[in-house]
């Protein structure tokens, strides 16, 4: 059995509770993968940068995999909230009037800000800021800017030369003389292809279901099958379980709605039907590491079932992304491996990995308003990111 290695994921936003300090997982038994690609431990955002944590998430298992060609053995951990202090620095360059940063964000800002200012290791970003053990760089230097964009210094002067001194004062930085590594120095590989960081950023693309063939039901629909909610889902799995096999993680944007996890830490459609009214938080980003799917037997017209972890061999994973029909998604986490706001329970005991049944990341949940007035049902999935040719 082959095994995944695991070393010590027009946009509508709906605001989600703010999660806690950033986390890495303890050392665990290897995960077993039928795609069997190595991933980083599970980190926890602090703010709403959950597309920060996936994308470099992403980069990482990309990194590893050049790594283990290469003979080199450093675990790549990359800053969060060196991106993050890039993020806040895009905004106020090129906004006069904005008066409180954003923290959501999606694809294209994230292959922005790693093209344009690079990357981090995380030893490198050093903050003279002291934290404590409820509080990150990341949540501090928000709430200083904000104050700032409210009462201080960048309420009137939006000058480079302010924006980077409050941008330092706020992170405790000298940004100056930061150790940034550019894109195009850094190694990926995705199974038998090689590449560098700037290039493949560069062709990834945003891929959605063809919601046009899909209108939304006047109630949740009593069927836990997704068949009649796309024509253009089949395809767009296709492809997405191709790059799967070609040893691309896949990021993977969603509505989150904690009452469809069930105990096994899947996102079910019937969970959430069996529990009423649905409580979502909102836009999400994950990274998809692995799948399960159902595929006929060519020689005997038998239905095998491609069960994450099983190690089914290539020629019958490329059987099922052209003929198969998914049934799950296991996807990476940023929420930490325990959070009192985040499901308690995990695939396989695995913490901060969880499950997306297709019965959920193809149906329609109700949305509660807050304060915004939204259609009141949207559909779980917003969009695949992946590799140009898949």
């Amino acid at each position: 059995m082959r095994k995944l290695s695991f070393f010590l994921a027009p946009i509508l936003f709906v605001s989600m509770a703010s999660c806690s300090r950033k986390e890495q997982s303890p050392a665990q038994a290897a995960l077993p993968s039928a795609v069997s690609w190595p991933h980083s431990p599970v980190k926890r955002q602090s703010i709403e940068t959950c597309w920060i944590y996936a994308g470099i998430a992403w980069i990482e298992s990309l990194n590893m995999q050049a790594q283990s060609t290469s003979g080199e053995a450093a675990l790549p951990d990359y800053s969060e909230a060196y991106l993050t202090l890039r993020f806040f620095e895009h905004q106020l360059s090129k906004s006069g009037t904005l008066d409180k940063l954003e923290t959501l964000s999606h694809w294209g800002e994230f292959r922005y800000l790693v093209q344009t200012y690079g990357l981090m290791h995380e030893k490198d970003f050093r903050s003279k800021i002291s934290l404590s053990d409820e509080r990150t760089i990341e949540q501090i230097a928000l709430e200083v800017l904000n104050e700032s964009l409210a009462n201080g210094p960048l309420k009137s002067d939006r000058s480079n030369q302010t924006i980077r001194k409050e941008l330092d004062r706020a992170f405790g930085v000298d940004s100056a003389n930061l150790k940034v590594i550019k894109a195009w120095d850094i190694n990926v590989r995705a199974g038998s292809r090689s590449f560098n960081l700037e290039s493949l950023v560069s062709g990834m693309q945003m891929l959605g279901w063809d919601k046009e063939t899909a209108q939304a039901p006047a109630e949740l629909p009593a069927t836990t099958r997704y068949a009649e909610l796309s024509l253009g889902r089949k395809e767009t799995l296709k492809r997405v379980m191709r790059a799967l096999n070609a040893g691309f993680p896949i990021l993977v944007s969603w509505f989150v709605d904690l009452n469809a996890v069930d105990a096994s830490g899947t996102f079910q459609f019937n969970t959430l039907r069996n529990k009423g009214k649905g409580t979502t938080r909102g836009f999400h980003q994950s990274l998809i590491v692995d799948y399960s799917a159902q595929v006929k037997n060519p020689r005997d017209g038998t239905l095998l079932k491609i069960q994450e972890g099983a190690g089914f061999n290539p020629e019958l994973l490329s059987l099922a992304a052209e003929n198969g029909e998914l049934e799950t998604f296991i996807i990476k986490n940023s929420w930490g491996t325990k959070r009192e706001d985040r499901p308690l329970h995990s695939w396989q005991g695995n913490s901060g990995y969880h499950v997306l049944d297709a019965s959920y990341l193809f149906s329609w949940l109700p949305l509660e308003k807050s304060g915004i007035e939204w259609s009141d049902r949207t559909s779980t999935l917003i969009d695949f990111i992946i590799p140009q040719g898949y």
